[in-house]
Protein backbone atom coordinates (compact mmCIF):
# COMPACT_ATOMS: atom_id res chain seq x y z
CA UNK A 1 0.00 0.00 0.00
CA UNK A 2 1.08 2.98 -0.91
CA UNK A 3 0.70 5.74 2.10
CA UNK A 4 1.64 9.72 2.06
CA UNK A 5 2.42 11.15 5.30
CA UNK A 6 1.16 14.41 5.98
CA UNK A 7 4.61 16.51 7.93
CA UNK A 8 3.35 19.96 7.83
CA UNK A 9 2.38 21.75 11.05
CA UNK A 10 -0.56 22.77 9.41
CA UNK A 11 -3.64 21.59 11.07
CA UNK A 12 -4.45 18.05 10.19
CA UNK A 13 -7.74 18.50 11.15
CA UNK A 14 -8.01 21.72 8.43
CA UNK A 15 -6.12 19.71 6.25
CA UNK A 16 -8.93 16.66 5.99
CA UNK A 17 -11.77 19.51 5.89
CA UNK A 18 -10.94 21.50 3.28
CA UNK A 19 -10.65 19.36 1.01
CA UNK A 20 -7.09 19.40 0.19
CA UNK A 21 -6.46 15.74 1.82
CA UNK A 22 -8.71 14.42 -0.56
CA UNK A 23 -7.86 16.30 -3.40
CA UNK A 24 -3.91 15.23 -2.41
CA UNK A 25 -5.49 11.52 -2.98
CA UNK A 26 -7.04 12.34 -6.19
CA UNK A 27 -4.09 13.81 -7.52
CA UNK A 28 -1.80 11.21 -6.66
CA UNK A 29 -1.04 7.46 -6.41
CA UNK A 30 -1.54 7.34 -3.06
CA UNK A 31 -3.92 4.66 -1.11
CA UNK A 32 -4.18 6.82 2.09
CA UNK A 33 -2.93 9.96 4.10
CA UNK A 34 -1.59 9.53 7.26
CA UNK A 35 -1.28 12.14 10.00
CA UNK A 36 2.83 12.73 12.04
CA UNK A 37 1.18 14.29 15.53
CA UNK A 38 4.26 15.02 17.40
CA UNK A 39 4.06 16.41 20.93
CA UNK A 40 6.34 19.00 19.75
CA UNK A 41 4.50 20.38 17.19
CA UNK A 42 4.21 24.29 17.55
CA UNK A 43 0.70 24.78 16.77
CA UNK A 44 -1.95 24.39 19.99
CA UNK A 45 -5.05 26.19 18.90
CA UNK A 46 -7.17 25.98 21.78
CA UNK A 47 -10.02 23.98 19.57
CA UNK A 48 -7.17 21.85 17.51
CA UNK A 49 -6.84 18.90 19.86
CA UNK A 50 -3.84 20.63 21.97
CA UNK A 51 -3.41 17.90 24.59
CA UNK A 52 -1.10 15.51 23.27
CA UNK A 53 -2.37 11.86 24.62
CA UNK A 54 -5.78 13.29 22.77
CA UNK A 55 -4.89 14.51 20.04
CA UNK A 56 -4.00 11.97 17.95
CA UNK A 57 -7.76 10.27 18.88
CA UNK A 58 -9.14 13.80 18.11
CA UNK A 59 -7.47 13.84 14.45
CA UNK A 60 -8.78 9.86 13.91
CA UNK A 61 -12.26 11.46 15.14
CA UNK A 62 -12.27 14.52 12.63
CA UNK A 63 -11.53 12.69 9.79
CA UNK A 64 -13.01 9.42 10.35
CA UNK A 65 -15.64 10.36 7.62
CA UNK A 66 -13.36 11.57 4.85
CA UNK A 67 -12.33 8.46 2.37
CA UNK A 68 -9.00 7.30 2.76
CA UNK A 69 -7.78 8.98 5.23
CA UNK A 70 -6.58 7.51 8.34
CA UNK A 71 -4.75 8.87 11.79
CA UNK A 72 -1.84 6.93 12.66
CA UNK A 73 -1.44 5.19 16.04
CA UNK A 74 1.94 5.22 15.61
CA UNK A 75 3.36 7.80 18.62
CA UNK A 76 5.91 10.39 17.65
CA UNK A 77 8.08 11.78 20.15
CA UNK A 78 10.82 12.50 18.79
CA UNK A 79 12.14 16.62 18.87
CA UNK A 80 11.73 18.89 15.97
CA UNK A 81 13.56 19.03 13.50
CA UNK A 82 14.74 15.74 13.10
CA UNK A 83 11.37 14.10 14.21
CA UNK A 84 10.58 13.78 10.59
CA UNK A 85 13.37 12.38 9.18
CA UNK A 86 13.70 9.57 12.36
CA UNK A 87 9.60 9.36 12.04
CA UNK A 88 9.52 7.94 8.00
CA UNK A 89 12.70 5.79 9.27
CA UNK A 90 10.60 3.83 12.27
CA UNK A 91 7.62 3.63 9.99
CA UNK A 92 9.63 2.06 7.28
CA UNK A 93 11.21 0.04 9.79
CA UNK A 94 7.62 -0.48 11.36
CA UNK A 95 5.38 -1.22 8.29
CA UNK A 96 7.61 -2.75 5.92
CA UNK A 97 5.19 -4.04 3.56
CA UNK A 98 3.84 -0.23 3.17
CA UNK A 99 5.80 2.45 0.59
CA UNK A 100 5.73 5.77 2.29
CA UNK A 101 5.95 9.15 0.52
CA UNK A 102 5.83 12.92 2.52
CA UNK A 103 3.43 15.74 1.62
CA UNK A 104 4.09 18.82 2.79
CA UNK A 105 3.01 21.98 1.81
CA UNK A 106 4.51 25.14 -0.33
CA UNK A 107 5.88 26.94 2.33
CA UNK A 108 8.38 24.50 3.69
CA UNK A 109 9.18 23.07 -0.02
CA UNK A 110 10.57 27.32 -0.54
CA UNK A 111 13.13 26.29 2.42
CA UNK A 112 13.92 22.41 2.31
CA UNK A 113 17.62 23.34 1.26
CA UNK A 114 17.32 24.83 4.55
CA UNK A 115 16.31 22.13 7.18
CA UNK A 116 18.52 19.66 7.78
CA UNK A 117 16.18 16.95 8.39
CA UNK A 118 15.19 16.74 4.36
CA UNK A 119 18.93 15.21 3.72
CA UNK A 120 17.66 12.08 4.20
CA UNK A 121 14.18 12.38 3.07
CA UNK A 122 15.50 13.76 -0.34
CA UNK A 123 17.37 10.54 -0.70
CA UNK A 124 15.29 7.81 0.54
CA UNK A 125 11.48 9.26 -0.17
CA UNK A 126 9.12 10.66 -2.58
CA UNK A 127 7.82 14.28 -1.93
CA UNK A 128 4.54 15.69 -2.86
CA UNK A 129 4.26 19.06 -2.68
CA UNK A 130 0.94 21.20 -2.31
CA UNK A 131 1.00 24.78 -3.47
CA UNK A 132 -1.29 27.97 -2.50
CA UNK A 133 -4.14 28.80 -4.29
CA UNK A 134 -3.03 29.90 -7.87
CA UNK A 135 0.08 28.73 -7.58
CA UNK A 136 1.54 27.10 -10.33
CA UNK A 137 4.67 24.29 -10.31
CA UNK A 138 6.47 26.24 -12.44
CA UNK A 139 6.80 29.00 -10.42
CA UNK A 140 8.46 27.02 -6.96
CA UNK A 141 11.68 26.38 -7.04
CA UNK A 142 13.26 22.94 -8.79
CA UNK A 143 15.00 20.07 -7.74
CA UNK A 144 15.74 17.62 -10.33
CA UNK A 145 17.74 15.56 -9.30
CA UNK A 146 15.53 14.40 -6.29
CA UNK A 147 11.89 12.70 -6.63
CA UNK A 148 9.82 15.09 -6.12
CA UNK A 149 6.38 16.02 -7.82
CA UNK A 150 4.93 19.57 -7.54
CA UNK A 151 1.28 19.25 -8.00
CA UNK A 152 -1.38 22.24 -9.29
CA UNK A 153 -4.27 23.74 -9.44
CA UNK A 154 -5.05 23.23 -5.32
CA UNK A 155 -8.31 23.74 -3.67
CA UNK A 156 -8.79 27.62 -1.67
CA UNK A 157 -8.64 27.51 1.89
CA UNK A 158 -10.96 28.58 4.41
CA UNK A 159 -9.81 31.28 6.68
CA UNK A 160 -8.80 29.32 9.32
CA UNK A 161 -6.60 26.90 7.54
CA UNK A 162 -5.21 29.84 5.45
CA UNK A 163 -4.33 30.97 8.91
CA UNK A 164 -2.77 27.82 10.41
CA UNK A 165 -0.72 28.03 6.71
CA UNK A 166 0.50 31.71 7.69
CA UNK A 167 1.59 30.31 11.35
CA UNK A 168 3.19 27.66 9.44
CA UNK A 169 4.96 30.03 7.08
CA UNK A 170 6.41 32.20 10.04
CA UNK A 171 7.53 29.14 12.12
CA UNK A 172 9.08 27.27 9.72
CA UNK A 173 10.90 30.38 7.55
CA UNK A 174 11.30 31.96 10.78
CA UNK A 175 11.41 29.48 13.94
CA UNK A 176 10.69 31.54 16.99
CA UNK A 177 13.02 31.77 20.25
CA UNK A 178 10.60 29.91 22.13
CA UNK A 179 11.23 26.72 19.94
CA UNK A 180 14.51 26.83 19.06
CA UNK A 181 16.28 29.36 21.59
CA UNK A 182 19.50 31.28 20.69
CA UNK A 183 19.63 30.71 17.11
CA UNK A 184 16.31 32.56 16.57
CA UNK A 185 17.92 35.73 18.30
CA UNK A 186 19.01 39.07 16.29
CA UNK A 187 19.81 42.18 18.10
CA UNK A 188 20.22 44.91 16.27
CA UNK A 189 17.95 47.29 13.88
CA UNK A 190 18.76 46.63 10.05
CA UNK A 191 15.77 44.32 9.55
CA UNK A 192 13.20 45.90 11.52
CA UNK A 193 14.37 49.47 9.62
CA UNK A 194 13.88 48.29 6.09
CA UNK A 195 10.54 46.44 7.52
CA UNK A 196 9.33 49.70 8.86
CA UNK A 197 10.20 51.77 5.46
CA UNK A 198 8.77 48.92 4.09
CA UNK A 199 5.96 49.31 5.69
CA UNK A 200 5.29 53.10 5.47
CA UNK A 201 7.34 53.76 8.72
CA UNK A 202 4.12 52.79 11.26
CA UNK A 203 6.01 53.04 14.10
CA UNK A 204 6.39 56.41 14.09
CA UNK A 205 2.60 56.83 14.05
CA UNK A 206 2.57 55.19 17.31
CA UNK A 207 2.10 56.89 21.01
CA UNK A 208 4.24 54.34 23.07
CA UNK A 209 4.34 53.23 26.54
CA UNK A 210 7.86 50.65 26.25
CA UNK A 211 8.05 48.12 29.11
CA UNK A 212 11.14 46.26 29.62
CA UNK A 213 12.67 44.11 32.62
CA UNK A 214 13.45 40.50 33.85
CA UNK A 215 9.99 39.67 35.05
CA UNK A 216 7.12 41.20 35.50
CA UNK A 217 6.99 43.61 32.63
CA UNK A 218 4.38 41.17 31.13
CA UNK A 219 2.11 41.77 33.81
CA UNK A 220 2.96 45.67 34.19
CA UNK A 221 2.26 46.11 30.49
CA UNK A 222 -1.55 44.71 31.02
CA UNK A 223 -1.90 46.53 34.18
CA UNK A 224 -1.33 49.74 32.10
CA UNK A 225 -3.27 49.08 29.00
CA UNK A 226 -6.10 48.10 31.27
CA UNK A 227 -6.24 51.60 33.15
CA UNK A 228 -5.84 53.23 29.94
CA UNK A 229 -8.52 50.72 28.23
CA UNK A 230 -10.74 51.93 31.41
CA UNK A 231 -10.30 55.63 30.87
CA UNK A 232 -11.92 55.22 27.36
CA UNK A 233 -8.82 54.82 25.20
CA UNK A 234 -8.47 52.77 22.38
CA UNK A 235 -5.12 50.39 23.57
CA UNK A 236 -3.01 48.48 21.50
CA UNK A 237 -0.83 45.74 23.57
CA UNK A 238 1.90 43.75 22.54
CA UNK A 239 3.43 41.15 24.84
CA UNK A 240 5.56 37.62 23.90
CA UNK A 241 5.89 35.26 24.37
CA UNK A 242 2.17 33.85 23.67
CA UNK A 243 0.52 30.87 25.64
CA UNK A 244 -1.29 29.41 23.52
CA UNK A 245 -2.19 31.29 20.02
CA UNK A 246 0.43 33.70 18.60
CA UNK A 247 -2.81 36.19 17.77
CA UNK A 248 -2.14 36.70 21.90
CA UNK A 249 0.57 38.78 20.95
CA UNK A 250 -0.86 41.66 19.38
CA UNK A 251 -4.65 42.81 21.05
CA UNK A 252 -6.49 45.95 20.76
CA UNK A 253 -8.42 46.54 24.07
CA UNK A 254 -8.08 42.94 24.90
CA UNK A 255 -9.40 41.48 21.67
CA UNK A 256 -6.68 39.53 19.92
CA UNK A 257 -5.40 40.34 16.10
CA UNK A 258 -8.39 39.12 14.03
CA UNK A 259 -6.60 35.79 11.87
CA UNK A 260 -8.05 37.72 9.03
CA UNK A 261 -4.80 39.94 9.99
CA UNK A 262 -2.34 37.76 9.78
CA UNK A 263 -3.00 36.00 6.91
CA UNK A 264 -3.15 39.22 5.14
CA UNK A 265 0.00 40.68 6.53
CA UNK A 266 1.98 37.09 5.90
CA UNK A 267 0.42 37.79 2.23
CA UNK A 268 0.76 40.93 1.18
CA UNK A 269 5.09 41.33 2.59
CA UNK A 270 6.35 37.54 2.04
CA UNK A 271 8.00 38.49 -0.66
CA UNK A 272 9.85 40.93 1.07
CA UNK A 273 9.99 38.85 4.00
CA UNK A 274 11.67 36.00 1.75
CA UNK A 275 14.40 38.61 0.84
CA UNK A 276 15.59 40.29 4.26
CA UNK A 277 14.86 37.15 6.22
CA UNK A 278 13.93 38.78 9.42
CA UNK A 279 13.59 36.86 12.91
CA UNK A 280 9.99 35.77 14.16
CA UNK A 281 10.20 38.41 16.69
CA UNK A 282 10.93 41.03 14.18
CA UNK A 283 8.13 39.96 11.89
CA UNK A 284 5.70 40.15 14.51
CA UNK A 285 7.05 43.44 16.37
CA UNK A 286 6.72 44.59 12.41
CA UNK A 287 2.95 43.17 12.38
CA UNK A 288 1.67 45.19 15.70
CA UNK A 289 3.19 48.03 14.76
CA UNK A 290 1.55 48.11 11.42
CA UNK A 291 -1.38 46.87 12.98
CA UNK A 292 -1.79 49.53 15.97
CA UNK A 293 -0.95 52.32 12.94
CA UNK A 294 -3.69 50.61 10.76
CA UNK A 295 -6.36 50.75 13.28
CA UNK A 296 -5.40 53.74 14.88
CA UNK A 297 -5.11 52.73 18.45
CA UNK A 298 -4.68 56.03 21.00
CA UNK A 299 -1.80 54.39 23.03
CA UNK A 300 0.45 50.98 22.59
CA UNK A 301 1.49 49.34 25.02
CA UNK A 302 4.74 48.02 23.99
CA UNK A 303 6.44 44.96 25.78
CA UNK A 304 10.68 44.19 24.63
CA UNK A 305 10.86 40.10 23.61
CA UNK A 306 14.83 40.09 25.05
CA UNK A 307 16.96 42.78 26.88
CA UNK A 308 15.84 46.66 25.60
CA UNK A 309 19.28 48.32 23.90
CA UNK A 310 18.93 46.11 20.81
CA UNK A 311 15.62 44.85 20.88
CA UNK A 312 13.52 44.98 18.20
CA UNK A 313 10.98 46.95 20.09
CA UNK A 314 14.14 49.92 20.74
CA UNK A 315 13.30 51.59 17.68
CA UNK A 316 10.07 53.41 19.15
CA UNK A 317 10.36 56.65 20.97
CA UNK A 318 8.15 56.48 23.24
CA UNK A 319 6.12 58.58 25.95
CA UNK A 320 6.66 57.01 28.50
CA UNK A 321 9.86 53.76 29.79
CA UNK A 322 9.09 51.68 32.18
CA UNK A 323 12.00 48.69 33.38
CA UNK A 324 10.37 46.61 36.37
CA UNK A 325 13.52 45.00 37.36
CA UNK A 326 16.65 43.00 37.10
CA UNK A 327 17.66 39.96 37.45
CA UNK A 328 19.71 37.08 35.53
CA UNK A 329 18.60 35.55 32.84
CA UNK A 330 19.54 35.64 29.65
CA UNK A 331 23.19 36.07 30.53
CA UNK A 332 24.16 34.63 27.63
CA UNK A 333 22.86 37.81 25.34
CA UNK A 334 23.14 40.33 28.21
CA UNK A 335 25.61 39.63 30.39
CA UNK A 336 27.41 37.94 33.43
CA UNK A 337 26.42 40.30 36.28
CA UNK A 338 23.17 42.87 37.22
CA UNK A 339 24.92 46.17 35.93
CA UNK A 340 25.78 44.32 32.74
CA UNK A 341 21.86 43.22 32.39
CA UNK A 342 20.88 46.48 33.61
CA UNK A 343 22.47 48.82 31.01
CA UNK A 344 20.82 46.58 28.28
CA UNK A 345 17.57 47.37 29.80
CA UNK A 346 18.15 51.01 30.53
CA UNK A 347 18.84 51.40 26.66
CA UNK A 348 15.19 51.88 25.95
CA UNK A 349 15.60 55.26 28.31
CA UNK A 350 15.77 58.17 25.58
CA UNK A 351 16.37 61.57 25.50
CA UNK A 352 13.63 63.72 26.97
CA UNK A 353 11.58 60.67 27.81
CA UNK A 354 10.08 60.39 31.44
CA UNK A 355 11.08 56.58 32.90
CA UNK A 356 9.88 54.62 35.87
CA UNK A 357 12.15 51.83 37.41
CA UNK A 358 10.21 49.54 38.91
CA UNK A 359 12.41 48.13 41.95
CA UNK A 360 15.56 49.66 43.47
CA UNK A 361 18.60 47.38 43.64
CA UNK A 362 22.06 48.81 44.99
CA UNK A 363 23.89 47.41 41.86
CA UNK A 364 22.09 48.61 39.48
CA UNK A 365 20.68 52.03 40.51
CA UNK A 366 23.48 53.92 39.37
CA UNK A 367 22.94 52.51 36.07
CA UNK A 368 19.78 54.13 35.43
CA UNK A 369 20.31 57.11 36.74
CA UNK A 370 23.79 57.61 35.08
CA UNK A 371 21.43 56.53 31.76
CA UNK A 372 19.29 59.69 32.73
CA UNK A 373 21.84 61.67 33.12
CA UNK A 374 23.14 60.80 29.31
CA UNK A 375 19.06 61.27 28.10
CA UNK A 376 18.67 64.71 30.36
CA UNK A 377 15.71 63.49 32.31
CA UNK A 378 17.58 63.62 35.82
CA UNK A 379 17.84 67.07 37.16
CA UNK A 380 20.07 68.33 40.09
CA UNK A 381 18.16 65.42 42.31
CA UNK A 382 15.65 62.49 42.30
CA UNK A 383 13.46 65.01 44.38
CA UNK A 384 13.64 68.25 42.21
CA UNK A 385 11.04 69.01 39.83
CA UNK A 386 13.57 68.75 36.88
CA UNK A 387 13.86 65.10 37.61
CA UNK A 388 11.95 62.75 35.05
CA UNK A 389 13.35 59.53 36.44
CA UNK A 390 11.06 57.62 38.88
CA UNK A 391 11.89 54.83 41.30
CA UNK A 392 8.29 52.90 42.02
CA UNK A 393 9.21 51.27 45.51
CA UNK A 394 10.47 54.39 46.80
CA UNK A 395 7.15 56.21 45.85
CA UNK A 396 5.82 55.67 49.62
CA UNK A 397 3.10 58.06 49.05
CA UNK A 398 2.36 56.98 45.79
CA UNK A 399 2.04 53.07 47.46
CA UNK A 400 -0.26 54.59 50.52
CA UNK A 401 -2.40 56.19 47.63
CA UNK A 402 -2.88 53.19 45.32
CA UNK A 403 -3.36 50.80 48.40
CA UNK A 404 -6.19 53.45 48.79
CA UNK A 405 -7.66 54.32 45.96
CA UNK A 406 -6.83 51.17 43.84
CA UNK A 407 -7.22 48.36 46.74
CA UNK A 408 -8.26 45.39 44.14
CA UNK A 409 -6.98 43.36 41.80
CA UNK A 410 -7.62 40.09 39.67
CA UNK A 411 -3.59 38.68 39.37
CA UNK A 412 -3.43 37.04 42.62
CA UNK A 413 0.81 36.55 42.72
CA UNK A 414 1.87 37.99 45.73
CA UNK A 415 4.31 39.31 43.04
CA UNK A 416 1.92 41.67 41.81
CA UNK A 417 2.22 44.15 44.54
CA UNK A 418 5.80 45.16 43.03
CA UNK A 419 4.49 45.53 39.41
CA UNK A 420 1.16 46.89 40.45
CA UNK A 421 3.34 49.71 41.93
CA UNK A 422 5.37 50.07 39.16
CA UNK A 423 2.17 50.64 36.31
CA UNK A 424 0.30 52.91 39.20
CA UNK A 425 3.69 54.99 39.38
CA UNK A 426 3.81 54.71 35.51
CA UNK A 427 -0.15 55.72 35.30
CA UNK A 428 0.91 58.67 37.20
CA UNK A 429 3.34 59.81 35.23
CA UNK A 430 1.54 59.57 32.39
CA UNK A 431 -1.63 61.67 34.24
CA UNK A 432 0.57 64.73 35.45
CA UNK A 433 4.14 65.33 33.18
CA UNK A 434 3.12 63.78 29.60
CA UNK A 435 -0.42 63.71 28.59
CA UNK A 436 -0.26 67.42 28.62
CA UNK A 437 2.24 67.46 26.07
CA UNK A 438 0.21 65.19 23.38
CA UNK A 439 -1.82 66.24 20.81
CA UNK A 440 -5.42 65.67 21.21
CA UNK A 441 -4.36 65.07 25.37
CA UNK A 442 -7.90 65.71 26.18
CA UNK A 443 -8.45 61.65 25.19
CA UNK A 444 -6.51 60.77 27.86
CA UNK A 445 -8.41 63.30 31.02
CA UNK A 446 -10.22 60.25 31.95
CA UNK A 447 -7.19 58.70 33.29
CA UNK A 448 -8.15 59.32 36.75
CA UNK A 449 -8.32 57.09 40.12
CA UNK A 450 -11.90 54.86 38.79
CA UNK A 451 -10.39 54.07 35.41
CA UNK A 452 -7.10 52.93 37.20
CA UNK A 453 -8.71 51.32 40.31
CA UNK A 454 -11.15 49.81 37.52
CA UNK A 455 -8.19 48.33 35.24
CA UNK A 456 -6.49 46.78 38.07
CA UNK A 457 -9.46 45.48 39.50
CA UNK A 458 -10.38 43.60 35.89
CA UNK A 459 -6.96 43.26 34.11
CA UNK A 460 -6.80 40.00 33.33
CA UNK A 461 -10.22 39.89 31.80
CA UNK A 462 -9.93 43.37 29.95
CA UNK A 463 -7.11 42.32 28.27
CA UNK A 464 -6.68 38.44 28.27
CA UNK A 465 -3.74 38.09 30.70
CA UNK A 466 -3.19 34.15 31.56
CA UNK A 467 -1.08 32.24 33.84
CA UNK A 468 -0.04 34.78 36.49
CA UNK A 469 -1.15 32.20 39.50
CA UNK A 470 -4.33 31.51 37.60
CA UNK A 471 -6.85 29.24 38.97
CA UNK A 472 -7.94 26.21 36.34
CA UNK A 473 -9.78 24.12 38.41
CA UNK A 474 -11.03 24.69 41.80
CA UNK A 475 -11.34 20.46 43.34
CA UNK A 476 -8.82 19.64 43.67
CA UNK A 477 -7.36 23.09 43.40
CA UNK A 478 -5.21 23.38 40.37
CA UNK A 479 -2.95 26.77 40.26
CA UNK A 480 -0.55 27.40 37.02
CA UNK A 481 1.88 30.31 36.96
CA UNK A 482 4.67 31.17 34.25
CA UNK A 483 7.49 32.71 36.88
CA UNK A 484 10.24 30.77 34.97
CA UNK A 485 13.49 31.69 36.31
CA UNK A 486 15.10 32.38 39.51
CA UNK A 487 14.40 35.89 40.39
CA UNK A 488 10.45 35.38 39.16
CA UNK A 489 9.95 31.94 40.98
CA UNK A 490 11.68 32.88 44.53
CA UNK A 491 7.94 34.77 44.35
CA UNK A 492 6.36 31.58 43.56
CA UNK A 493 8.10 29.54 46.16
CA UNK A 494 6.96 32.14 49.06
CA UNK A 495 3.02 31.83 47.85
CA UNK A 496 3.44 27.85 47.54
CA UNK A 497 4.62 27.85 51.13
CA UNK A 498 1.62 29.97 51.95
CA UNK A 499 -0.99 27.20 50.54
CA UNK A 500 -2.92 25.83 53.38
CA UNK A 501 -3.85 22.47 51.58
CA UNK A 502 -2.88 19.45 53.07
CA UNK A 503 -0.66 18.35 49.99
CA UNK A 504 0.53 20.11 47.21
CA UNK A 505 1.10 18.05 44.05
CA UNK A 506 4.03 20.58 42.23
CA UNK A 507 4.26 19.70 38.19
CA UNK A 508 7.16 21.52 37.10
CA UNK A 509 9.37 21.83 34.19
CA UNK A 510 12.35 24.34 32.83
CA UNK A 511 13.94 24.66 29.80
CA UNK A 512 18.08 24.36 29.49
CA UNK A 513 19.46 27.96 29.61
CA UNK A 514 17.61 28.70 32.60
CA UNK A 515 19.51 28.94 36.18
CA UNK A 516 17.71 25.60 37.30
CA UNK A 517 20.42 24.78 40.25
CA UNK A 518 19.46 27.80 41.44
CA UNK A 519 15.89 27.19 41.26
CA UNK A 520 15.92 23.88 42.90
CA UNK A 521 17.12 25.53 45.73
CA UNK A 522 14.00 28.17 46.03
CA UNK A 523 11.52 25.48 46.23
CA UNK A 524 10.19 24.12 49.17
CA UNK A 525 10.54 21.13 50.72
CA UNK A 526 9.10 18.87 53.19
CA UNK A 527 6.17 15.58 53.20
CA UNK A 528 3.72 18.08 52.23
CA UNK A 529 5.21 18.86 48.68
CA UNK A 530 4.95 15.90 46.29
CA UNK A 531 7.18 16.62 42.89
CA UNK A 532 6.46 15.67 39.62
CA UNK A 533 9.01 16.87 37.13
CA UNK A 534 7.78 16.56 33.08
CA UNK A 535 9.38 17.65 30.10
CA UNK A 536 7.64 21.23 28.36
CA UNK A 537 6.55 20.79 25.22
CA UNK A 538 9.59 22.26 23.30
CA UNK A 539 13.27 20.80 22.13
CA UNK A 540 14.95 23.15 24.33
CA UNK A 541 13.10 21.75 27.69
CA UNK A 542 15.16 19.41 30.11
CA UNK A 543 14.58 16.17 30.63
CA UNK A 544 12.07 14.68 33.44
CA UNK A 545 14.98 12.64 34.82
CA UNK A 546 17.79 15.26 34.50
CA UNK A 547 15.04 17.43 36.33
CA UNK A 548 15.05 14.69 38.82
CA UNK A 549 18.46 14.45 39.59
CA UNK A 550 19.02 18.17 39.74
CA UNK A 551 16.17 17.82 42.63
CA UNK A 552 18.55 14.98 44.38
CA UNK A 553 15.23 14.32 45.99
CA UNK A 554 12.41 12.61 46.29
CA UNK A 555 10.09 13.50 43.61
CA UNK A 556 8.69 11.59 40.24
CA UNK A 557 9.80 12.07 36.43
CA UNK A 558 6.84 11.52 34.13
CA UNK A 559 8.17 12.95 30.91
CA UNK A 560 5.13 13.60 29.26
CA UNK A 561 3.34 16.88 30.46
CA UNK A 562 -0.68 15.23 30.19
CA UNK A 563 0.66 12.19 32.05
CA UNK A 564 2.67 13.72 34.82
CA UNK A 565 -0.83 16.01 34.89
CA UNK A 566 -2.78 13.49 35.33
CA UNK A 567 -1.15 11.36 37.33
CA UNK A 568 -1.24 14.71 40.26
CA UNK A 569 -4.82 14.82 39.40
CA UNK A 570 -5.87 10.72 40.16
CA UNK A 571 -3.78 10.80 43.27
CA UNK A 572 -4.42 14.72 44.88
CA UNK A 573 -7.00 14.38 47.67
CA UNK A 574 -10.46 16.53 46.93
CA UNK A 575 -8.85 18.91 49.75
CA UNK A 576 -5.20 18.59 47.57
CA UNK A 577 -3.48 21.44 45.25
CA UNK A 578 -1.81 20.89 42.22
CA UNK A 579 0.55 23.58 41.09
CA UNK A 580 1.81 23.32 37.36
CA UNK A 581 5.24 26.11 36.07
CA UNK A 582 8.16 26.16 35.99
CA UNK A 583 7.89 27.06 31.71
CA UNK A 584 5.56 29.45 29.81
CA UNK A 585 5.48 26.18 27.83
CA UNK A 586 4.63 23.85 30.36
CA UNK A 587 2.18 26.54 31.60
CA UNK A 588 0.41 27.65 28.46
CA UNK A 589 0.13 24.10 27.53
CA UNK A 590 -1.86 23.43 30.97
CA UNK A 591 -4.02 26.53 30.11
CA UNK A 592 -4.91 24.76 26.25
CA UNK A 593 -5.40 20.95 28.59
CA UNK A 594 -7.97 22.62 30.87
CA UNK A 595 -9.72 24.67 28.54
CA UNK A 596 -9.97 21.68 26.25
CA UNK A 597 -11.25 19.17 29.18
CA UNK A 598 -14.03 22.22 30.25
Amino acid sequence: MKIGIYGGSFNPVHFGHTGLAEWVLGHTDLDEIWFMVSPNNPLKEAHTLAPEQERLEGVRKAVQDIPGLKASDFEFSLPRPSYTANTLRELQKAYPQHEFSLIIGEDNYRIIDRWKEYEYILSHFRIFVYPRHGVQPEEMPQYSTYNIQLLSGAPLFDISSSFLRAQEYLYASRPPFHIVGAAAYKPGFDNMLRLMAHLGNPHEQLRAVHVAGTNGKGSTSHLIAAALQAAGLKVGLYTSPHLVSLTERIRINGTPIPKEEVVRFVEQNRAFLDEIQPSFFETMTAMAFAYFAQEKVDVAVVETGLGGRLDSTNILTPILSVVTNIGMDHTEFLGSTLPQIAREKAGIIKPGVPCVIGETHPQTMNVFLDRARECGILGEGLETIRCRIWFADQCGYLRSRRLREAPECDLKGIYQDLNLQAAYVALQVLRNYVITSLRHYEKFTPLGREAIAEGFAHCAAMTGLHGRWETLREHPLVICDTGHNSHGLQYVAKQLKTLSNPHVWIVFGMVNDKDTDVVMRLLPTGEKYRYLFTRPDTQRARSAEEMLSLWGKEGKAIDKPDEAIRYALEHAGAEDAVFIGGSNYLVGYAISLFAHKD
